[in-house]
Formats: C-alpha cells, structure tokens, sequence
C-alpha cells in the first residue's frame, strides 16, 4: 500500500495574481491571550501557552486567541490495528492482544467496517464488504483484478480501480492511464512524476526540478516553475505558498527532484518495498504505530521528518520559535525524533500529531 494518502504536493495550475500573505511576530500579550491579530496590518502576534491549566491556544482565522484547557475538538484516543505492537487488550481494536501484538479475525472470519473499512481484519487480509456475509479474505496479488488500493498486497495499488500493479514501477517514457497522474504525481512511476498533455494522454516523466538556489520568494504562481524537461517538451508549475515569518513573505513549493520533497520520495519509495510492513493491517501499513513496529525508530522518524519538511517547508522556513510554538507546535515533536531517533520517548499521539499538516492561516 502507497503512502499516497499522506502525500500532499503543491503542485497546481498557474495562476498571475500576486499574493498577500501576513506576517507573524513575537508578541507580549496580556493574560492568557496568546494570539492578538491585526488587520490592518495581517499581522499575528504570538506568544506561547505556559500555563498547565490552560496550555492550548485554539485557532481560528484572522482572529484573537486565548490559551484555553483543552484543544478543540478534543481528539479521541486512537487503538491500534491487528499487527501493532501492544501491551493490553485495550489498546487494540479488536480487543484483543497476544504476544505483544494486536490480533484481528482471521480469514473467512466475519467482519465490517469500524474505524477504516478492513480495520478488523488480520494483517495480509482485506474485509469482503460487498459479501453477503462480510468476511476477511486475502489481498489480491500483482495482476489480479481489484477495485481499490485497500484489495491491494503490500506493494501494489488497485491501478485505475481495475487490476493491482507494482509501485514506482514504471519508467520515464512509459505511457499511463489520465486516472493515475494526479497533480503531476504518479505512484507508479519510478520518478513518482508524471505529465499529462493537452491531448489528454499521460506519461511517467523524470522528476521536475527548480531551476533557482531553494528556497525561492515569490510574488505569485507564475514564477514557481521547474527546470524545463525535455522529454516532454515543457517545465512543471508550482505554487507560490505563503510562510510564517515576520516579514510576509511567500515562497515556492519544493518539486519532486529539491532537497527534502525528494529524500521524502526516496524514504517513501523504501518504504514501500520494505517487505516487514506486510505484518501489519493494510489500512494502518502507512501509521506510524506500523512504521515503529517493524521498521525502527531511525527510519520511522526519517520519514515523518522528511514528509514534514517536504510539506510545510514555506511555512517552516525563517519562522520564529513563539510563531512554530503556537501555530504548529508537532514541528518540536517530529525535529526532536529526527534529531534524537534513539529517544522512545515520544508517545505514539505525538507522533501521528506530527505528521500531520500545518495548521497555519494564509
């Protein structure tokens, strides 16, 4: 199964507007208030949540904010899926955990749909929802007919909802269905980059690279372009994505070939030929309990960093510490990891909170 899910490139149509983007600075706010926004300016002043009572600072667009108990919606707590390593029944979905692992239904075992659709399951198994009645049968294998990624083996993906096909498999050159080149990005392809001409047929393509030192201000979409590619007669468009520094500026997206989108892509690549993740439920294969179960700290942290970096880079990028601290505190979580991968100290919450998207109000 391909992380595709937590894939989120900035990769869309050009577009000539200039942007506005507004500003975030440091501020000493009165009480408990840890964001004061001005609009005739654009600016967000922040200062960190530092009480125990109250260590959560909610929100909310172009608005004030005061730091508050709780973070809203509260968050609910997340089982683990068969496969995950556990330490009690409670903790796993099914209830159940044996050898310090979650256990599922085997197959033939009835299932339906809870948290995710084969969430019952064992791992190597899918749920038949469509049986009457629904059971755990096996994932289809290479070349077998499917009709989503989740039928899929580990591996493989439901290729245009018709037949499971192997992950970055195909070469530049390698013509593939419109369905499966989405914003440039194929799981397919070995690249994980494609092209779709104006006579709507698709291609793998080698991967778009920026022709400018990274990272690059922008105005507006039109000058986030990548170097042109020859096979294809053309250069890839980017986004011009607005940051978290005090000085408003904007920055464009990273392409597959720059810096930390790509060491995402490669970690993303091993990981889907990482052989052990099949011990896992197919819809947690990409979750971080999964990851740091079978494929260990150092690469699980890797990754989260990478895809952090790869996603939030604009934002990331000359921010002060009291902005990340209020807008989008998991950065801490998901640095440390990467910076200290022996430390077991970070709790599984954290880590799925870190590899989430940033939270910031453009």
């Amino acid at each position: 199964m391909s992380g595709v899910k937590f894939l989120l490139l900035l990769l869309s149509l050009t577009h000539s507007q200039t942007i506005t983007c507004p500003n975030y600075r440091c501020g000493t706010l009165p009480n408990l208030q840890c964001i004061y926004y001005n609009p005739l300016t654009l600016t967000y002043y922040s200062q960190e949540c530092t009480s125990a009572d109250s260590p959560y600072c909610p929100l909310k667009p172009s608005s004030n904010s005061t730091c508050t108990e709780s973070p809203s919606p509260t968050p609910t707590t997340q089982k683990l899926y068969p496969g995950e390593k556990c330490k009690s029944g409670s903790s796993c979905i099914s209830g159940l955990c044996k050898d310090d692992y979650c256990q599922g239904y085997p197959m033939g075992g009835y299932c339906t749909a809870n948290i995710t659709p084969n969430a019952n399951c064992d791992p190597g198994l899918f749920c038949n929802l469509q049986g009457s009645p629904s059971t755990c049968l096996p994932l289809f294998k290479e070349s077998e007919l499917c009709s989503n990624d989740y039928e899929c083996t580990y591996g493989t993906a439901c290729y245009n909802q018709q037949v499971c096909k192997k992950l970055t498999s195909l070469n530049p050159g390698t013509q593939i269905e419109v369905s499966e080149c989405l914003d440039s990005y194929s799981k397919y392809c070995t690249t994980q980059q494609c092209h779709i001409f104006p006579n709507n047929t698709a291609v793998c393509t080698e991967q778009f690279q920026s022709p400018y030192t990274v990272p690059f201000e922008c105005k507006s979409d039109s000058v986030c372009y990548s170097k042109r590619v020859d096979s294809i007669g053309s250069a890839g468009q980017g986004t011009c994505v607005c940051g978290a520094n005090s000085e408003g500026k904007a920055y464009c997206s990273l392409f597959n070939g720059d810096g930390y989108m790509k060491k995402y892509l490669d970690k993303l690549e091993e990981y889907d030929r990482f052989t052990d993740k099949n011990k896992c439920n197919i819809d947690a294969v990409m979750a971080p309990a999964c990851m740091l179960s079978y494929w260990g700290q150092t690469n699980t942290y890797e990754f989260l960093y990478f895809q952090y970096m790869a996603t939030n880079f604009a934002s990331v990028y000359e921010a002060e510490k009291c902005t990340l601290s209020v807008f989008n505190s998991h950065y801490f979580v998901v640095k440390e990891n990467y910076d200290e991968v022996s430390d077991d100290s970070s709790s599984y919450a954290e880590l799925i909170m870190s590899a989430g998207i940033i939270y910031l109000f453009n």
